[in-house]
């Protein structure tokens, strides 16, 4: 599964038609053809038409998959795609907030603690977000 990007050209093979919801929208499905580097390339795109907009105000996604129906269905492919939103949304977290990418450690290793470090607060903060309001009940 690849998220459409404006750059991504396609041609449509189907029509898109709905398939059904998902927790975020509504979910359509279409055949495509993608040209890449001389070779063609057919899979399917899914497309949810959001319900509120993503934080850069989009009201649609667009996915390519080569999952066969079979498979994943139009709804497990989104439902899917948007469980990835949860990782990446943790990692620009730990990069802003953290400051997990230190671009002065010239070593890899102390690169890498200096992350590490960053993804165990971030950890750390999570546990107690989910603790507070059980504390808070008892």
């Amino acid at each position: 599964m690849i998220r459409q990007h404006g750059g991504l050209g396609y041609e449509p093979v189907s029509e898109l038609q709905a398939v059904g919801l998902c927790q975020t929208g509504t979910v359509f499905e279409q055949q495509v053809e993608i040209v890449h580097e001389g070779q063609t390339f057919r899979c399917r795109r899914i497309v949810v038409k959001l319900m509120r907009p993503t934080r850069d105000q989009e009201l649609e996604i667009a996915i390519f998959t080569n999952l066969p129906p079979t498979d994943a269905d139009g709804i497990l492919v989104a439902e899917l795609y948007q469980g990835r939103w949860s990782v990446e949304t943790l990692f620009q977290t730990v990069t802003q907030n953290f400051h997990g990418e230190i671009e002065t450690l010239a070593y890899p290793k102390a690169a890498l603690f200096s992350y590490s470090m960053a993804l165990s607060a971030y950890n750390l903060l999570a546990t107690i977000k989910a603790v507070r309001p059980a504390v808070y009940m008892g």
